[in-house]
């Protein structure tokens, strides 16, 4: 009886809730610059205290960690319950969206934008939660807090600062972020930015490769501009031009999370496969061969030998996010999760 009481309480709160949701929604949390004050950039901060602000409004006890973590509370006792999640989102590309990323629009019964499920819809979610608890007087046994960080997307430094600082650990807990009803576990994980300066500009002078926006994200459009001519296989979603004595190519694949990178289609491995049969030589020639011969298609790392599989918690992915070539520089960054039955050294 009270899971149908719990039930009809928070449908008799779903427009409030939804206000509440598309009004996190509509700030932009993609981290920004520091400042002394906000840490992650001015979005990041103001999602954080819209929530906080909420949970004053709703009549819970609130706190912050130096504008990083924020949390609601409810209940006594000693042990905490940590329901945890975040508020900062990840950039939103290039043009292309149905919906404005931050317009926070219902067409079709459905709630669009950045962050509807990767993590304000559930942290906002969680929090009316705290309330139908109360106003229902259902008996918990610890109190339950609600914790929000703001760059998870970025790495987590925030909650590695809320522990090495001293801030209260939940005794149990679980993480509303992008499914229901919870996620129990999350995949080993580890990034890599590899590269170095240019010292052999090869047969080609490359001016610039590049794309991407972050390294969690499937690479969504990716660029090269070379002085002088150059074949290009004839490819969907792949475009010359060739002006001013130099020739321009540019791709458009699917961006995805990098949780799933089968979802997306890398747009700098598309390019690369459309101008791989040019002799460019030295060291974009060595960049080039890299990426198609360890990477490619590939999404679960097979190449590198680190393609682990659990039933229980998964397989490898691997992520090709940010690459840039000046002439100057090099980089590509990875973004490598890894199930339980892996070795992180050997990942590593």
């Amino acid at each position: 009886m009270k899971y149908e009481a719990l039930n009809q309480k928070i449908a008799e709160m779903q427009d409030e809730i939804i206000a509440a949701i598309q009004q996190n929604m509509r700030i932009d949390s993609v981290k920004g610059e520091a400042k002394p004050d906000a840490p992650y950039g001015e979005g990041p901060k103001a999602a954080l205290m819209d929530a906080l602000a909420l949970g004053e409004r709703l009549g819970f006890k609130t706190g912050c960690a130096d504008n990083r973590v924020g949390w609601v509370e409810y209940g006594e006792g000693e042990e905490m319950v940590g329901v945890l999640g975040h508020l900062d989102v990840v950039p939103v590309g290039e043009d292309g969206w149905t919906y404005p990323p931050f317009g926070a629009e219902i067409h079709d019964g459905k709630l669009w934008g950045r962050g509807v499920l990767d993590d304000k819809g559930p942290i906002i979610g969680s929090i009316f939660a705290l309330k139908a608890i109360r106003d229902l007087g259902l008996p918990i046994d610890r109190r339950i807090r609600v914790l929000f960080g703001t760059d998870e997307e970025c790495g987590s430094s925030c909650v590695e600062y809320y522990v090495e600082n001293g801030y209260e650990m939940p005794t149990i807990g679980f993480t509303p972020d992008g499914d229901f009803p919870l996620i129990f576990f999350e995949k080993g994980m580890t990034r890599f930015t590899v590269g170095g300066k240019v010292t052999d500009k090869g047969n080609i002078e490359v001016e610039y490769f590049g794309g991407g926006i972050a390294a969690n994200v499937v690479t969504p459009t990716c660029k090269l501009i070379v002085k002088g001519n150059l074949k290009v296989t004839e490819t969907e979603g792949v475009s010359v031009c060739v002006e001013d004595g130099k020739t321009t190519v540019e791709a458009v694949g699917l961006g995805a999370h990098g949780s799933m990178p089968e979802l997306g289609v890398n747009a700098a491995v598309k390019l690369l496969n459309a101008v791989k049969e040019n002799d460019f030589g030295g060291d974009f020639g060595r960049y080039m061969n890299f990426i198609l011969e360890k990477i490619g298609t590939e999404v679960h790392g097979e190449s590198f030998g680190i393609n682990y599989v659990d039933e229980e918690t998964g397989v490898t992915t691997l992520n090709l996010g940010v690459l840039n070539y000046d002439g100057e520089d090099m980089s590509l960054t990875l973004d490598v999760r890894y199930p339980k039955t892996a070795a992180a050294d050997v990942v590593v």
